[in-house]
């Protein structure tokens, strides 16, 4: 038999069994590149101390050369089909790694909101009697709340009160510095659309639809629309006044002047946003009403606006005494500069109705509460077609941010438990100072 080993040398016979490994694992891999049964380079053969060779390990194969040279584009081919198997692997691994973990990010975001929900709106209405503890703190010193430049809008400012356990964000705005829209009448609407550069003829059917749409009867006006007027699936008027803005997306005429094709609200829709508020008060705030709703104002007493009012209001003009730059009564005003003023009965100077927007945060888990803080009087339900009802007084919703009249319309009894509900009304009735309380509740966890 042909010797088909050299001696191994002195440590030659040490790396022997590794050898025998390497070339059988690897013979057992690709066997047909030597036309080589596996099973004969198993069998190790000893020829001589000092010596090893496998069995066959160089067999005599007739036109070995020519058959290497056909075999290597096999083998390659071979080759880059298992490296593009093992990326393909890879690729699928990193997909389902990705989408793994974006479902276990989700999964903890949604069971941390839950567990610390309870926690967090204990949180939340502490924050808020700390921050109705600030207003009344205000209105002590300077004998009534009159503007946000007493320095109450935003009441934890300046480090004033700070919390150890968790992240609090407090907004306090004055939502009587626009004007009510549910107390204007048709000649009033016609007149703000008017001043808003809508034609009188759209003014007009505006007003009507607007207010066929919150009366209490099914009486149809010249120019408005009733419940035959609307679709079959389109919402209907619910004769009640308005509980937010975009419930105009439904109101005949509305939705073609105050939203684009798409159902998104309009340049139009944000100016009278700005002008009017849903909420049930009486009087507009003149230390906190902007040059638009003066100008409305004017507008609805027939007279032309001044740029002078706002500057008197604000005390940009004429004298200030001791830093007080808001207005507490008419006098202040026309001794300012003011060459005239708003109807008496649309015009006070105290900030009557506060909405303050608290969020508070622990880690990933947030939660909203937002609470209407007012004068004893306002927010309270009178009758007439053009007064709130009942379900605005105090609306919860513990579900994720929504938009349009449904968010609205969620009342306390069916979005949260009973015990949930009467611990708010509890709550709300304990917070209540210098005589003003909360009038109306939403909160929702995020």
């Amino acid at each position: 038999m042909r010797r088909c080993c050299k001696p191994a040398g002195r440590f030659g016979l040490a790396g022997a069994p590794f050898r025998i490994f390497a070339r059988a694992a690897g013979l057992a891999v690709f066997p047909r590149l030597c036309r080589v049964s596996p099973r004969r380079f198993l069998r190790p053969n000893f020829r001589g101390a000092g010596r090893v060779c496998f069995r066959g390990a160089l067999p005599p194969v007739k036109g070995a050369g020519a058959h290497a040279a056909r075999s290597r584009p096999r083998f390659r081919a071979r080759a880059a089909s298992a490296v593009l198997f093992v990326l393909c692997l890879v690729f699928a691994a990193s997909v389902l790694m990705v989408t793994l973990a974006e479902y276990a990010a989700s999964e903890l975001r949604s069971r941390a909101s839950s567990q610390y929900e309870s926690d967090l709106r204990t949180d939340a209405y502490s924050v808020l009697n700390a921050t109705i503890a600030v207003l009344e703190e205000y209105r002590s010193i300077d004998g009534n709340l009159y503007s946000e430049k007493q320095g109450w809008g935003s009441p934890l400012g300046d480090g004033r009160i700070k919390f150890d356990t968790f992240e609090a964000e407090v907004r306090v705005t004055d939502e009587t510095g626009k004007i009510p829209l549910a107390n204007l009448d048709t000649a009033e609407l016609v007149a703000i659309f008017e001043e808003m550069n809508i034609s009188s003829a759209d003014a007009q059917t505006l007003a009507d639809c607007l207010l066929d749409w919150t009366d209490s009867d099914s009486l149809k006006r010249l120019n408005g629309a009733e419940t035959d007027d609307y679709d079959d699936y389109a919402p209907k008027p619910p004769n009640r006044a308005l509980v937010s803005l975009l419930e105009l997306r439904h109101i005949e005429r509305f939705d073609e002047l105050f939203f684009d094709s798409d159902g998104n609200p309009n340049e139009l829709y944000l100016q009278f946003a700005e002008i009017v508020s849903v909420e049930n008060f009486d009087k507009v705030n003149l230390n906190s009403a902007g040059e638009e709703v003066l100008k409305m104002l004017m507008a609805l007493k027939g007279r032309d606006y001044d740029p002078n009012i706002y500057r008197a209001l604000s005390g940009e003009i004429g004298f200030i005494e001791d830093g007080i730059i808001w207005t507490k009564d008419d006098g202040v005003a026309y001794s300012r500069g003011a060459p005239e003023l708003p109807d008496d009965n649309w015009k006070t100077y105290t900030a009557n109705l506060l909405k303050i927007e608290i969020v508070v945060r622990r880690g990933i888990a947030e939660y909203y509460l937002c609470v209407y803080y007012g004068a004893e009087g306002t927010g309270a339900v009178s009758g007439g077609a053009k007064k709130a009802d009942s379900t605005r007084l105090t609306n919860t919703s513990s579900s994720s941010s929504s938009s349009g009249s449904q968010s609205a319309k969620r009342s306390v009894g069916s979005q949260g438990s009973t015990g949930k509900a009467q611990s708010q009304s509890s709550a709300t009735q304990k917070i209540s100072s210098g005589g003003a309380k909360i009038v109306k509740v939403r909160e929702r966890g995020r």
